[in-house]
């Protein structure tokens, strides 16, 4: 399956016809005022859509959480496997 990521900072700019006609279309706005705002906005024009809210603010704060705990994970791996770093 393919994914393609667009980034659009205005509802009523998106190439609605392209997206009424995909698989599946996810919505990754901030969780905050202006993203519930925004993905309201989007989900009424395209209803099959489906939104990811990030736990924190903003989903660079949710990636860099979530990197960070991977890397730890990786690190606790390989401290149990006898590597040392």
């Amino acid at each position: 399956m393919r994914t393609m990521f667009i980034v659009a900072d205005d509802p009523n700019n998106l190439p609605l016809e392209f997206l009424k006609n995909c698989y599946r279309v996810v919505l990754a706005f901030n969780n905050d005022e202006q993203g519930e705002k925004t993905a309201n906005a989007v989900l009424e024009l395209l209803p099959n859509a489906q939104r990811f809210k990030p736990t924190y603010p903003d989903w660079n704060q949710e990636l860099r959480v979530l990197f960070y705990e991977a890397e730890q994970q990786r690190k606790q791996q390989e401290r149990s496997r006898g590597f040392s770093l």
